[in-house]
């Protein structure tokens, strides 16, 4: 039985044995014997072009795939800047903190928040309103979440129909003029920790009756703090009588307290 090759190295290494007539063909590169005579020779022919064809097939090449571009990750505001979350905007004061601006829609009553976010997952604690905030708007009520510290200039100015306003425990200063012309507001509640009342805070709340004064810290009374409020205004002091007689002593007709007409008690 004759025995036919089935690899290349039988290619190179018997061309000197072929039977009779050699034929040298180039298929891609690589030269075959042919047995010419033999009938099997075409079937090994056909068997083997295929063969070397197939092995010196070029595997193709992987593509390279485009590489996701990074994208470019969203900032912290810088101080001074204005971020809006929800309805509301703010203003970055300083490092994880912000002032209430201001709603972004028209609402009679606002509850700012203790914490809000920034675009990029900032969290902010809401330690101020800003000044002028909700000047002149059309209020109903207000109150003020944990972290507010602060209540700055004119922020509740002209808010004529301002009947219910909530002043969280934190609350350590009401700036000049911050409830300034607030007619609709009948009472009001100075927390504990307030040191200051600016001047004219509650100037022309003229239906401002009772002002409970929680606060044993109270530093100072600004000018017109309290003038042209309802003239029968009583003023509820908190604490041991040595601490009320000292609070009393910021009450001075400067201030717009009237002695003849007013209470302090």
């Amino acid at each position: 039985m004759l025995v036919y090759p089935n690899d290349k190295s039988f290619v190179s290494t018997n061309r000197a044995h072929t039977e009779s007539g050699e034929m040298n063909n180039q298929v891609d590169g690589v030269y075959e014997n042919i047995y010419t005579e033999l009938p099997e020779a075409a079937i090994y022919r056909k068997t083997f072009k295929i063969k070397v064809a197939k092995e010196q097939a070029v595997t193709p090449q992987p593509q390279p795939q485009p590489q996701p571009q990074p994208q470019p990750q969203p900032t912290a505001p810088a101080v001074g800047e204005t971020i809006t979350s929800g309805n509301a905007s703010y203003v970055v004061t300083a490092q994880g903190e912000v002032a209430y601006a201001g709603s972004t829609k028209q609402t009679a009553k606002v509850k700012i928040p203790a914490t809000t976010k920034s675009a990029d997952g900032t969290e902010y604690k809401v330690t101020s309103v800003k000044a002028g905030a909700f000047k002149g708007k059309k209020l109903t009520s207000v109150k003020l979440g944990k972290n507010v510290k602060t209540i700055e200039k004119n922020a509740f100015s002209g808010c004529t129909k301002l009947k219910t306003v909530t002043l969280d425990a934190e609350l350590v200063e009401i700036k000049q003029g911050a409830f300034n012309g607030c007619t609709a507001l009948t009472k009001i509640k100075i927390p504990k920790k307030v040191t200051k009342i600016g001047k004219s805070a509650f100037k022309g709340c003229k239906n401002l009756k009772t002002i409970t004064v929680k606060t044993q810290k109270l530093k100072s009374i600004g000018s017109n703090a309290f003038k042209n409020i309802y003239k029968k205004a009583v003023f509820k002091l908190s604490g041991k009588k040595k601490v009320k007689n000292k609070i009393k002593k910021l009450f001075t007709k400067k201030t717009g307290y009237k002695k003849a007409t007013m209470k302090l008690k």
